[in-house]
């Protein structure tokens, strides 16, 4: 894939749509602390590190004090107020709504990344041919399980009933898939690069894919959020954490290669094939927008886990807000 020159306009563009303001031309002005959970390595992990070794918080008047967490124990410290914002998938959100937590997602961090993977060898070439067989996937409180579920569910098949999940952690996945115990494999990058390179794997389809042609909007898999009192006590600080994590994103999107030389270790890049495949794969998992569209599509996912039956009830207050 080849950069475009000159384009720090959608750096400025992305961050005018969050805040209404153009970030890199803001004077520098006194830091916030703001303890953000994020995950050590992986995709939200790889916005962080950019937005530290850049220093790109402290452009907009924060310090991000980074804690790091796997990507669930990241969740159960938003929701349990040990940090004061960071990562959570928009059914979790839900989901906390019906606790009495009211997080509120008023970012994007990530688009859905899973990929539908068969073994190199394997004739399978659409989703339908794999009726009867092993799916590796995560747990069903899973993002993965439930957007992967509803995309499915729309399109006429169900899970359970016409395929055979097979739960794991992310690594017990890759282990299943390598020793051939399923038939083909949910996964998410930057592993699903790696198995690519490696020759291990054959890409049937992005989940985001399918999400498109029956949207035509991107899948919202991973937001910023925070608890709706943090955010209302503190909208400056709010605002400016949206801006440095739209900076963050924007750097990657705009110097991948450049981003993955510095993120080599944290991403656990293994080979330069692989750093050249996560090129062109990586930087469209990273959301260059926060608008009514996407907002309406993020809101579509709940409002059909609802009716599936993959949350409990709806949410009575709003999961996804828009920061004036």
């Amino acid at each position: 894939m080849r950069q475009r020159a000159g384009k720090p306009a959608l750096v400025v563009a992305f961050v005018a749509a969050i805040l209404g303001l153009a970030a890199a031309e803001r004077p520098a002005v006194a830091q916030e602390r703001i303890v953000f959970a994020s995950t050590a390595g992986g995709a939200v992990g790889f916005i962080t590190e950019m937005v530290s070794l850049h220093r790109l918080d402290e452009r907009q008047g924060v310090k991000l004090d980074v804690k790091l967490f796997t990507p669930e124990k990241a969740e159960e410290a938003v929701f349990f107020k040990q940090v004061d914002a960071g990562l959570f998938p928009p059914l979790t959100a839900a989901r906390a709504q019906a606790r009495g937590a009211k997080i509120r997602i008023f970012g994007p961090l990530l688009w859905n990344h899973i990929s539908l993977l068969v073994p190199t060898d394997s004739a399978v070439r659409g989703v339908e041919e794999l009726r009867g067989k092993k799916i590796g996937t995560l747990p069903r409180i899973s993002g993965m399980y439930t957007t992967f579920s509803t995309v499915l569910r729309m399109r006429g098949m169900d899970f359970e009933k016409d395929f055979r999940p097979i739960f794991g952690a992310p690594v017990a996945l890759l282990g299943f898939f390598d020793r051939r115990d399923v038939d083909a494999l949910l996964h998410f990058e930057p592993f699903v690069s790696r198995l690519l390179v490696e020759g291990k794997a054959r890409e049937v389809v992005k989940v985001n894919d399918l999400w498109k042609q029956l949207t035509g909007q991107p899948m919202l898999m991973i937001g910023l959020a925070a608890h709706q009192e943090w955010i209302q006590a503190n909208p400056a600080r709010a605002r400016r954490l949206a801006a440095a994590l739209a900076a963050g994103i924007a750097y990657i999107r705009e110097r991948p290669e450049q981003a993955l030389q510095e993120g080599r270790k944290g991403q656990g890049i293994r080979s330069d094939a692989e750093l050249a495949l996560l090129k062109q794969r990586y930087p469209v998992v990273f959301p260059e927008r926060w608008d009514a569209g996407i907002i309406r599509s993020a809101q579509v996912v709940v409002d059909k886990a609802v009716e599936y039956g993959f949350l409990e009830r709806a949410p009575t207050e709003p999961v996804f807000i828009k920061l004036d």
